[in-house]
C-alpha cells in the first residue's frame, strides 16, 4: 500500500473530528449561557471548571482542524504540528478525567468519569498518532517515488472486504435496533429503556453505543478504502457500497451526538 494513499483519509478523518469537537464545545457554551441566564433546569450544576474546559476545547479543536488541513497540504511543518496537536488533544480529554473524575456527573453536559465514552476519543487520537508515525518516514515523498507493496495481495484484500463488511454490520445492527425500539416504545423514555436492554452494562452510558458505532464505521471505512484496489467489478462495487454507507452512518451518528 502506498503511503501517499494514507495521507488523505487520515487528514479527512482529522478534519471531521476537529469540526465535531468545535461544534460540540460551541454547543456546550451556548447551553451554559442559556441555563445560567434562564435557569431552565436548576438541577444542572455548572461549575467554573466546566466553562473553562469548554473554552479550552474550542481552542484545542480549532488547532486540530487547522493542523489537519496543513497535514493534507504537506507543508514543511505539518508533521510536527499534527504530532503536537494530537498529543494536546489526548491530554485535553485525559487530564480532566484524572483530576476531576466525578463518580456522579453534575449534569448532562459534562461527564468526567473514566468510562468507555470518554476514553474512546483519546484512543482514536492515539491510533491516528500511531498511523502518522508509521507513514512519517515517507510523508514528503512524491507518489512516483513509492515502490508498490506486495503485502496486500488480491486474496488478502478480499478478506479485508469481508472484515470491513462485518465491521459495518455492527453499527448497522445498532441503528436497526434503535429503529425497532423506537417503534416499540410509547415515549422517548420507554424507547431508550428498550434500546438499552439489548446491550451489556458497560454500554449503558449516554453515547456509548454511538461511540461504538463510530469506531466500527471508521474501521469499515479504512478497510473498504484499502480494498478498492481490487480490480473485479463485483468487489469494487461492494467496497464502494460499504464505504458510502459507512460514511453516511458515521455522519448520522455524529449529527445525533451534537
Amino acid at each position: 500500500m502506498q503511503v501517499s494513499r494514507w495521507i488523505k483519509p487520515i487528514g479527512i478523518l482529522c478534519i471531521i473530528f476537529g469540526i465535531f469537537g468545535l461544534t460540540e464545545n460551541f454547543a456546550k457554551i451556548i447551553l451554559i449561557e442559556v441555563i445560567e441566564s434562564k435557569k431552565i433546569n436548576p438541577s444542572i450544576n455548572i461549575q467554573s471548571h466546566d466553562i473553562i474546559i469548554a473554552y479550552i476545547g474550542i481552542g484545542v479543536y480549532f488547532i486540530y482542524l487547522v493542523s489537519s488541513i496543513f497535514f493534507l497540504l504537506k507543508k514543511s511543518f505539518s508533521l510536527r504540528m499534527i504530532y503536537i496537536t494530537l498529543i494536546i488533544s489526548i491530554l485535553y480529554i485525559v487530564i480532566p478525567l484524572l483530576i476531576i473524575n466525578k463518580s456522579d456527573p453534575s449534569g448532562f453536559l459534562f461527564d468526567y468519569r473514566l468510562n468507555f465514552s470518554n476514553l474512546l476519543s483519546p484512543a482514536i487520537d492515539i491510533a491516528l498518532l500511531f498511523g502518522i508515525v508509521i507513514i512519517s518516514k515517507n510523508y514528503y515523498k512524491k507518489p512516483d517515488e513509492f515502490i508498490e507493496s506486495k503485502i496486500l495481495t488480491p486474496f488478502r484484500l478480499k478478506i479485508l472486504t469481508f472484515i470491513g463488511l462485518l465491521c459495518f454490520s455492527i453499527p448497522l445492527s445498532i441503528f436497526i435496533l434503535w429503529q425497532y425500539a423506537y417503534n416499540m416504545g410509547d415515549n422517548q423514555f420507554n424507547r431508550v429503556e428498550i434500546f438499552k436492554s439489548y446491550f451489556p452494562n458497560f454500554l449503558q452510558e449516554r453515547y456509548d453505543t454511538a461511540y461504538l458505532s463510530l469506531a466500527f464505521c471508521l474501521l469499515s471505512i479504512i478497510l473498504s478504502s484499502l480494498s478498492l484496489k481490487l480490480s473485479g467489478y463485483l468487489w469494487k462495487t461492494l467496497n464502494i457500497i460499504i464505504l458510502v454507507l459507512a460514511i453516511l452512518l458515521m455522519l448520522l451518528n455524529l449529527f445525533q451526538m451534537m
